[in-house]
């Protein structure tokens, strides 16, 4: 299964404006739509970590090694609201868990977050991971190995956070974990 981006045509658009009360014609909608790329200079794909998520969990999916990828992607969207929610308390214990590992020049607790918190693939594979341990243990690990290797994220690192999100999610999540 894959997921495909929500693509709106200036005749949808044109219709939804319509039922809204507002009057507008197919190429005044495309032609407000070409000022704003104008503006914007067309430097408009900005991803994000769903994006990644997303992407990654299309490949797994191509893959013969997830069954049910809606349930992947159902579970990976609920941990990464969790993981939103609790943002800084999962870095912060990120970040003790690994310090011992990571070189001097990012040691710092400062630097670790710069490096890492802004790590959208680094994230996006952790939750997947998370995902995965949640659904089906015995298939975490062969699925986190192809996802390392195809986005050439470290396995320890996807790890340790997706071990760090599971931890805090068991301890405070205790409804999530009902959900899934």
């Amino acid at each position: 299964m894959c997921w495909e981006p929500h693509v709106i045509s200036s005749n949808r658009a044109r219709r939804y404006l319509s039922d809204a009360g507002h009057r507008y014609t197919s190429n005044s909608i495309l032609n407000s739509e070409l000022r704003i790329l104008k503006t914007l200079n067309f430097e408009v794909t900005v991803p994000s970590i769903l994006t990644y998520l997303e992407t990654v969990l299309e490949k797994l999916g191509n893959s013969e090694h997830v069954t049910d990828i809606k349930m992947m992607h159902e579970v990976a969207l609920l941990i990464l609201d969790f993981v939103f929610l609790k943002y800084n308390v999962i870095y912060n214990k990120f970040y003790e868990v690994v310090k011992s590992q990571l070189s001097p020049t990012i040691q710092t607790h400062r630097n670790f977050l710069q490096i890492f918190s802004g790590n959208k693939l680094i994230l996006a594979v952790s939750v997947i991971a998370a995902a995965s341990f949640l659904i089906d243990q015995s298939s975490t690990d062969r699925i986190t190995d192809y996802m390392c290797k195809l986005t050439g994220v470290k396995y320890d690192l996807v790890v340790e956070l997706a071990t760090v999100s599971i931890q805090l999610i068991t301890e405070d999540g205790e409804k999530l974990v009902d959900c899934i």
